[in-house]
């Protein structure tokens, strides 16, 4: 297909001796930058590994959201709510890999049309509800391919961070 859209794959070759692919989701489409980890991974294993490594005797370095901690209980609770966070955002890029190298049902089409209705402030995404049945009518090629045109639009969305009402929610009710 002349129009047919392609992963981005201009960073194959950079990738580090003994590494394929990102060793966190596996992509090949963004540069290496350390260890084994993709631009998008390695700096989310670096703050895993920072947070892991604070005591609350840290004091003088210690994040803002973590300073509140009434005790090390709180202290550690805060601290494996924020790890939790940041390791279900990796485990959200190795999944979108994998669902970019195919095969993607219609229903994988449906939500992401309906989380990029609400990215884009739409009065009423719910309306997409019920899109896999028309969706579901496509070929399994042109399925993927509207989901990586979807992901194209989705991957210029910044994600959101830390959920900080969740976290403290989080810590303090395990």
């Amino acid at each position: 297909m002349s129009g047919e859209i392609t992963l981005n794959m201009e960073h194959i070759d950079q990738w580090a001796r003994g590494h394929v692919s990102c060793r966190q989701c596996g992509t090949r489409r963004y540069p290496h930058v350390g260890r084994g980890y993709c631009t998008r991974c390695y700096g989310l294993i670096r703050r895993i590994e920072k947070i892991e490594g604070l005591k609350p005797s840290d004091s003088n370095i210690l994040p803002k959201w973590i300073c509140g901690a009434k005790n090390e209980g709180e202290f550690e609770s805060l601290k494996a709510a924020y790890i939790r966070q940041i390791q279900e955002r990796l485990e959200f890029l190795r999944i979108r890999e994998v669902k970019l190298t195919g095969p993607v049902d219609s229903l994988d089409v449906e939500y992401e049309l309906r989380y990029l209705a609400r990215a884009a402030g739409a009065r009423n995404p719910e309306r997409l509800h019920g899109a896999a049945c028309v969706i579901n009518d496509l070929g399994a090629e042109q399925r993927l391919e509207l989901f990586r045109l979807l992901n194209v639009i989705r991957e210029e969305i910044p994600w959101e961070g830390i959920d900080y009402y969740r976290l403290y929610n989080d810590a303090r009710n395990p």
